[in-house]
């Protein structure tokens, strides 16, 4: 039984205007898919303890190392064989949170695919999610529920079986079902493939199914839509503030007397027991927003800008790569696709970020034009790249002057940004 739209081709246009947010749609075949085994395996061999949740049966795992998987697994095939040993065919289910971030290749062929949709639909402040899904367990650990985010599921290894409810099954005051045998009827499920996609929206009710088969793996991508608030993204210009530089001098000198007049508030000359802030409170307020406003937000902003767009909704980014020095005679390029920006700053300099990473440099908005179309044109030596900026001891005039160095410079952090590629 499936009340599900299936369709044979894809195109985001026709996604956006059909399915976006009104109804389940089977897509089985996909041209270009944003995810492919041997990336995936590489992400979840990569991937963190603290984002991975394994269970056992329905015990989730504390220390579940002995049954992740490992690079000398080799694929998936190698570590279902190690853990079907190790469990003696016992159900388990193995999930990572946050996986864009445990791959290069991966996350920028997600990225690539997923340009389309925000032509459409827009660019999400929030950041999407992306979660890997793999194990033989017999329902979703969590049971029946609904997320806040519509959902697109890719199935990469067996076959996987999604069920749905267009409304809550169930009156109870709980937000997820663990035994939902009784609510079947009301319920349709869609069984999903290898390289097939599934799109449903926020407002399904949902549980993935494995039954008895091989172990399957799937990835799913969701993209916030209920529940968010504007006021989420203010930690993005504030959270990675150094707590010497908040604490400023003119906030110190209200410390000792802040306690005292917090919790000791006095009446007033008409003996009425005052609502008023207190003084204190007040200037240690001024003197907390003071560094958080005029050009240092605007210039928070700018390099929150620049690594919202380069990011292409996936955010946080995996991490930098190792340092390299770019001698002159090193081959630099980056591909035609790669979304570079740059914005000025306060300080007549520009903020220049790729792949959700910044840079500030030197370098003007049209050197930058220059450099970046080169590398896209199919790059060059360091030398050549660079060939139009002056030497350090022959640079422009100017406070900020920008040079060899300062080119040289930036390349070394958009290769460490994985923006800029070498050979």
């Amino acid at each position: 039984m499936s009340d599900v739209n299936v369709e044979t081709t894809f195109d985001w246009e026709t996604f956006a205007r059909k399915y976006w947010n009104r109804a389940p749609v089977l897509y089985t075949n996909l041209a270009d898919p944003p995810f492919v085994p041997d990336e995936v395996f590489t992400a979840a061999t990569n991937a963190s303890r603290r984002a991975v949740n394994l269970t056992i049966g329905r015990f989730q795992q504390d220390i579940p190392d002995a049954y992740l998987p490992t690079h000398d697994d080799g694929d998936f095939d190698g570590y279902i064989d190690r853990v079907a040993k190790q469990l003696d065919g016992q159900p388990y289910a193995l999930m990572v949170n946050g996986f864009h971030i445990f791959d290069w290749a991966m996350w920028k062929r997600q990225r690539r695919f997923y340009r389309g949709l925000w032509q459409q639909i827009g660019v999400p402040a929030t950041s999407a999610i992306t979660t890997l899904f793999h194990g033989n367990y017999e329902s979703s650990p969590v049971g029946v529920h609904k997320d806040r985010f519509a959902t697109f599921m890719f199935a990469l290894r067996e076959r996987k079986r999604m069920r749905f409810w267009a409304q809550r099954p169930w009156t109870e005051n709980v937000s997820t079902v663990l035994k939902y045998q009784e609510y079947l009827p009301s319920s349709f499920a869609v069984d999903v493939e290898p390289g097939q996609m599934l799109y449903w929206p926020s407002s399904y009710f949902h549980v993935g199914e494995s039954g008895d088969g091989p172990p399957a793996t799937s990835v799913n991508v969701g993209v916030p839509v209920d529940g968010h608030r504007a006021i989420y993204e203010l930690p993005k210009f504030y959270k990675d503030y150094d707590l010497e530089m908040l604490v400023s001098e003119s906030m110190e000198s209200y410390l000792p007397s802040l306690d005292v007049a917090m919790t000791s508030p006095g009446p007033d000359e008409d003996g009425v027991l005052t609502s008023s802030v207190p003084d204190a409170m007040s200037g240690a307020v001024s003197a907390l927003i003071e560094p958080l406003s005029g050009a240092r937000l605007t210039d928070r902003a700018a390099q929150r800008s620049v690594a919202c767009v380069t990011a292409g909704g996936y955010e946080p980014v995996p991490a930098l790569l190792e340092p390299c020095a770019l001698p002159d005679d090193t081959r630099v390029r980056m591909g035609e696709d790669e979304v570079c920006a740059w914005t000025p700053t306060s300080n007549g300099t520009m903020v220049c970020g790729v792949n959700g990473r910044v840079v500030e440099t030197a370098l003007t908005s049209d050197q930058l034009d220059v450099i970046v179309d080169r590398l896209r044109a199919g790059g060059g030596t360091v030398a050549e790249v660079l060939t139009d900026l002056p030497d350090a001891g022959l640079a422009q005039e100017g406070p900020l002057p920008a040079s060899k160095e300062d080119g040289r410079r930036l390349l070394e952090e958009l290769y460490r940004f994985c923006g800029v590629e070498l050979g």
